[in-house]
């Protein structure tokens, strides 16, 4: 049985926490706000496809939070989201409906299992061609691609150099990625 989406009981949650709940085929998820470190690591990777997008185009990268749904009773709020072109038209509703290109998830202690598990499986059951894990403690970039029924069949972890299967051209390297400082 399906809990439905309260609105107006999220938005107290939202008051009362300082967060956004995460919802997920019903159930709802509330997580306390990024670290310093998840902060950066996020401005970074907004900061290299929104380069890409501006030199090249093709598409668009967003921050959260931004609601997507993903589902009648599931809202997620990923740390990053890349919209390619031939994908444009889900943005064309609030909250977007229909699965974007290109998720990011910057692993949290208190996030690291929803975004291993619950979201990684949420995103290739709904198609996302690709989900990036970034693990700041492992300093790794994990890129799940290809979904197929409700599987990612290609997952490539990284220790070095980050590359988007969808992007080529979209690299970082993992070391300038993890730096708790500016150059």
């Amino acid at each position: 049985a399906s809990l439905g989406i309260d609105w107006i009981y999220q938005a107290k949650i939202v008051e009362k926490f300082q967060s956004t709940p995460l919802v997920v085929d019903g159930v709802m998820y509330v997580t306390p706000s990024p670290t310093r470190l998840h902060q950066l690591i996020s401005l970074r990777i907004i900061r290299l496809f929104d380069q890409r997008f501006v030199r090249s185009g093709g598409g668009s990268v967003y921050v959260a939070p931004l609601d997507f749904r993903m589902g009648e009773n599931t809202v997620v709020q990923p740390d990053l989201v890349v919209v390619l072109d031939d994908r444009a038209h889900i943005l064309s509703e609030e909250p977007t409906t229909g699965s974007p290109s290109i998720v990011v998830e910057i692993l949290s202690p208190s996030t690291s299992r929803q975004d291993l598990y619950v979201k990684r499986d949420l995103y290739a059951a709904r198609e996302v061609p690709e989900y990036w894990i970034v693990d700041s403690v492992a300093r790794t970039v994990t890129i799940h691609s290809s979904p197929r029924v409700g599987r990612y069949r290609s997952v490539v972890t990284s220790l070095d150099v980050a590359s988007s299967a969808q992007l080529p051209d979209v690299s970082i390297n993992l070391e300038d990625l993890f730096s708790p400082h500016y150059p």
